[in-house]
């Protein structure tokens, strides 16, 4: 009999904290500049001079200046150089009339010891005003909503991949970016990661970006939310892995439901593959012996080749069987292990080893050429398993030399709980994802009645999430930049939920009063 528990769970509006840094003595602080010692003063206007002079608070040595001294408007050609504590950096172009003009430090200037940086802005102005026009953010990440610290936030006249920002700055602790000294006119604004500090995007890089241009105003409080994501990946192989003697493992980017695989010109067939997660694949090989292996793969879209040589005495190796480990595997969860050459013969049944008691069941066997699968008993008091093969008990391409012996803990049937979610019905057709240690566990669509169930759920605490699925495809969307498409949005509820062993438990999603 299950119990039962009602408990409620309410929409979190807000940004999460970010802990501070620790490291005992370690120098994690940028050099500084002394403004009041800078020449001209910071924002000094009717400027005609063609130096400027900054004094730091300790010494410091620059990180190359030809590329990480960036000048709005770039009329002038500056030249660096830096003495003890001082930056002096000179011209001999002229400068324009009536115009700020912006000195960016993209990590210029670095402490001796730790290398530490920062963004820094010095600006004066050849008129009689500095352009003062601002703009704030804060870039979140896009899944987890929690603030992402030293993002490049650049604004553009129209962005391109190979245009850099005119205005940028780089996102605090907070995730909070503040630019300032703009002159007006609308901008196109994009934050990202900037890992190696070129001003550029790479397509490695997290990003940003707001669908619409943004005018700057003067003295500006708004704080505008950027919402960071990973990039979709360009379908094909991110690796490829030989497992001796005849096994391989293939990692993919992206998922194509159309896709072929090919291996030394010829298909893989289905039975001799092993679909590990969405984008994991497990395969062997059942061809002609060679030590040269090249892999296609190809969809609708998309074609990727890769190639590895392998020692040809390696295809004389013995055999294994790995197993795939699942995490809160429950009692009736089927054991599935991966060979490393083709399994040519399996019993129909094998005998398990249940824990506490030591009691003995025979389990169906079920098997294909990529893998052999266990169907365990959901007996109630189980709280592990054992499992034995011999060399007499499974044939494969090449022999197992020694018996192997697998053992994992389950969670019993009779301590597995209900939980069943109720969520505004105007969330119908959106998804809702059931949370566990940070881990997605469980997505299902929002029916109209608004009510779900979750059944055969481990004991532990849970907290949910709804995804705005715009694309109806189930899941949640990252963003595109190409295509201006922003993220699909999540609702977090960040109130757990403890669920009892055989516990029926009840969680009413409700509405934040500031949707």
């Amino acid at each position: 009999m299950l119990g039962r528990i009602l408990l409620v769970s309410l929409l979190f509006v807000g940004c999460a904290q970010v802990g501070q840094l620790e490291g005992g003595a370690v120098d994690r602080v940028a050099p500084k500049p002394i403004m009041r010692k800078s020449k001209p003063l910071n924002e000094t206007t009717n400027y005609t001079g063609s130096s400027i002079e900054l004094v730091f608070d300790e010494y410091i040595t620059l990180n190359n200046p030809s590329e990480n001294l960036i000048v709005v408007p770039p009329n002038i050609r500056p030249q660096v150089s830096k003495k003890g504590r001082v930056v002096k950096i000179t011209w001999d172009d002229s400068l324009l009339n009536n115009t700020t003009y912006s000195f960016y430090f993209n990590g210029l200037v670095q402490d001796l010891t730790e290398k530490n940086d920062s963004i820094m802005q010095f600006v004066f102005s050849t008129g009689s005003s500095i352009d003062s026009l601002s703009a704030n953010f804060q870039v979140v990440d896009a899944e987890s909503d929690k603030a992402l610290e030293k993002y490049t936030v650049g604004l553009y006249e129209k962005y391109t991949d190979s245009t850099k920002p005119i205005y940028f700055t780089r996102t605090n602790k907070q995730g909070v970016a503040n630019l300032k000294y703009m002159k007006a006119g609308q901008y196109e604004v994009l934050a990202f990661q900037d890992l190696n500090k070129d001003l550029l995007l790479q397509a490695n890089e997290k990003r940003a970006f707001l669908s619409s241009p943004i005018e700057p105003v003067f003295a500006d409080s708004t704080v505008t939310k950027l919402y960071a994501f990973t990039p979709e990946q360009e379908l094909g192989i991110s690796s490829f892995t030989y497992l001796p003697p005849y096994g391989f493992r293939i990692g993919l980017y992206g998922s194509d439901s159309n896709r072929i695989l090919k291996l030394n010109g010829k298909q893989i067939l289905e039975t001799h593959l092993y679909p590990i997660t969405s984008d994991s694949l497990h395969f062997v090989y059942d061809g002609p012996d060679t030590n040269s292996f090249e892999l296609v793969f190809e969809s609708n879209r998309f074609a990727d080749t890769n190639r590895i040589r392998i020692k040809r005495t390696d295809l004389n190796l013995n055999a294994n069987l790995e197993e795939i480990k699942i995490e809160d595997a429950l009692a009736k969860s089927d054991w599935v292990f991966l060979p490393t050459a083709p399994i040519l013969y399996a019993p129909d049944s094998l005998e398990l080893i249940l824990s506490p008691d030591s009691s003995k069941v025979f389990a169906p066997i079920e098997f294909q050429p990529a893998f052999l699968k266990v169907s365990t008993v959901p007996f109630d008091q189980v709280e592990g398993q054992s499992l034995s093969l011999s060399p007499s008990q499974i044939k494969l391409k090449n022999a197992i030399t020694d018996t192997l012996s697998f053992t994992r803990k389950v969670i019993p049937s009779k301590s597995l709980g209900v939980i069943r979610v109720i969520a505004d019905s105007a969330q119908q057709g959106n998804v809702l994802r059931m949370i566990k240690e940070n881990k997605s566990l469980r997505e299902l669509v929002i029916p109209e009645s608004g009510v779900l169930e979750f059944t055969d759920v481990a004991p532990g605490e849970y907290r949910f999430e709804i995804i705005v699925d715009t694309d109806k495809n189930g899941c949640w969307t990252t963003g595109n930049l190409k295509i201006k498409r922003q993220p699909e949005t999540l609702y977090r509820f960040p109130k757990t939920s403890k669920l009892r062993p055989s516990w029926e438990l009840e969680v009413e999603l409700l509405p934040s009063i500031d949707e």
